[in-house]
């Protein structure tokens, strides 16, 4: 039978009528052109320069060692602060397969809340919990629900208008 001029064979046909040399010869060739054509036309990853410090010791799929155990996770935390953190006030480190960015103090705290409720946000999923909750309230808008209670709520919730502890 035949398509296009081409007469259409199965793959079992085909490599029949090869020998086992010319086979073996041709899955590698192919799985060579397969490999050369994924590294060159595959989708780069850019490589993003940071200027924060890693935990070192990471393991593949564990991420990095807690010491003590997971019941000694706050000292460990509080120990790799004020080693990789205490400089720039912030660290990355992982906890199995996610990477953590750690940050230690008020300056960095500052920043990251300057770019909240727009550019940084809850994962989609958290925000589908609290939404499940019935949690979806004025401490959990984000993005412009969060912008209009803003407007009701902020002269409220203005520093100078709530006393420390009171």
């Amino acid at each position: 039978m035949s398509s296009f001029g081409i007469n259409q064979r199965s793959f079992a046909e085909i490599f029949s009528t090869m020998n086992t040399d010319e086979n073996f010869k041709s899955l590698v060739l192919g799985g060579l052109v397969l490999l050369a054509s994924f590294t060159i036309f595959g989708k780069k990853r850019r490589k993003i320069k940071h200027s924060w410090p890693k935990v070192p010791d990471t393991l593949p799929f564990l991420g990095n060692r807690f010491y003590g155990g997971v019941t000694n996770i706050v000292n460990v935390f509080e120990n790799w602060a004020s080693l990789y953190g205490a400089k720039s006030g912030i660290f990355e480190c992982k906890v199995f397969t996610q990477k953590l960015f750690v940050l230690c103090n008020d300056e960095r705290m500052s920043e990251l809340e300057s770019y909240r409720p727009f550019d940084v946000t809850r994962r989609d999923k958290v925000n589908n919990i609290i939404r499940g909750l019935g949690a979806d309230g004025l401490f959990a808008a984000e993005g412009d629900v969060w912008r209009a209670d803003r407007k009701l709520f902020g002269p409220a919730m203005n520093r100078k208008n709530v006393r420390d502890g009171e």
